[in-house]
């Protein structure tokens, strides 16, 4: 511990940094930074979206493939009704 030397505020760099902190910025990098910051958001929001309908998709395909599997091996003469699609008439009556 003793080998350490003590902090020195007067270095440039040190100085150089807290300069450009307390800088104030002017409107146009404002609204630059607030317009990277919305860009951001809406990827981030897009890929969400993504994700959950890559999800529901895949939700969707492991339900048809169970009641496939069900239908075909186990009960011969059952109708079976998907619960993912929709009838004709209820697509009319819409």
């Amino acid at each position: 511990v003793s080998k350490l030397r003590p902090f020195d505020r007067t270095r440039a760099d040190f100085n150089a940094i807290k300069s450009v902190n307390n800088r104030s910025k002017t409107k146009r990098e404002l609204e630059q930074r607030l317009r990277e910051l919305r860009h951001k958001k809406k990827e981030k929001r897009a890929t969400k979206l993504k994700e959950a309908e890559e999800e529901r998709e895949k939700d969707k395909k492991r339900w048809t493939d169970f009641n496939s599997k069900l239908t075909g091996r186990t009960w011969k003469g059952v109708v079976s009704k998907s619960m993912v699609k929709t009838d004709k008439r209820s697509e009319n009556l819409r």
